[in-house]
């Protein structure tokens, strides 16, 4: 049964009969399912904005509502996807689809000098969707003086906490909560090296934050991280679930600081193309194209 309720839809189209709305933007299946009725009662445009992986979407989140959310998409004017995976499989669905990336909000100037002995890692804590498994692993072969700072907190920070204690790793795992402003910048900046160890990532916007202070980026392979990494050009990609070659891959840039110059060039040129300003552009055109 369609998740978003009669008496919400009814709502929705109200405020956007209400305020003479030409263009909504739509985010989220269940929202992006009210496609259909809306474009029935109301003379607005829509936008299905598509934010995470199809598989995800198609195989998990949407199991019981699938039918309305594939029948938004269907429906809807344009659609949005944020990497070339899932442009190819979501366009199936609709033609006017477009590839437009998320852009990098942090405000900074400044880059990493890749002299710290740590790691940092950006994540809600969860394991199964970040890898949380993964990262304790990783954490037990860290070599003497490096550690892994987490920024961020999540429903499974307990059980986090008790497994950092148990595997005796107090001193390599180091959880910071969640961090924003100055606090998030220099969780950055005080360290050489971005770990992501998600199982899936819809784009992984936090890689391009890491970029942004010149980070040399290590990666497990998903839809997200491949596109961010331009499919290993601008950082080192694992094959998923490979914690062994993650960690073997770890070591590589921990023992070579040349190594990390060479991937923190690579950072810094591939998050120009996260600029906000190409990005407004890019939907600028968009919204220009509906206006047409």
């Amino acid at each position: 049964e369609l998740s978003a309720s009669k008496k919400q839809q009814i709502q929705f189209r109200d405020a956007i009969d209400l305020n003479k709305i030409d263009v909504v933007i739509i985010s989220g299946p269940i929202l992006i399912a009210t496609i259909p009725y809306l474009k029935k009662h109301t003379s607005a445009k829509y936008i299905a904005w598509i934010h995470n992986n199809y598989h995800i979407y198609m195989n998990q989140y949407t199991v019981g509502f699938n039918k309305y959310f594939v029948n938004g998409m269907k429906d809807a004017d344009e659609m949005v996807v944020l990497t070339n995976s899932d442009f190819n499989n979501y366009s199936r669905f609709n033609k006017n689809s477009n590839l437009i990336y998320n852009p990098l909000t942090i405000k900074n100037t400044q880059k990493s000098a890749l002299l710290n002995k740590n790691i940092s890692f950006t994540a809600r804590i969860v394991y199964d969707h970040k890898g949380i498994d993964y990262l304790i692993e990783v954490a037990k072969n860290l070599p003497e003086g490096w550690t892994i700072s987490v920024a961020g907190q999540g429903p499974e920070e307990k059980k986090l906490r008790r497994e950092i204690k148990e595997n005796n790793i107090e001193d390599k795992l180091i959880l910071l909560g969640a961090l924003n402003g100055k606090e998030l910048r220099d969780h950055y900046l005080n360290s050489s090296i971005y770990l992501m160890t998600s199982r899936w990532e819809g784009f992984g916007l936090v890689l391009v934050e890491a970029m942004d202070f010149g980070l040399p980026i290590i990666a497990l392979s998903q839809t997200g991280s491949n596109e961010v990494l331009g499919n290993g050009d601008y950082g080192i990609l694992v094959k998923n679930g490979d914690v062994k070659e993650l960690s073997n891959q770890l070591l590589v840039l921990i023992n070579d600081f040349e190594k990390r110059k060479f991937y923190q060039k690579l950072s810094l040129e591939r998050v120009k193309d996260f600029r906000i300003d190409n990005i407004i552009n890019e939907w600028q055109k968009l919204l220009l194209k509906l206006e047409g």
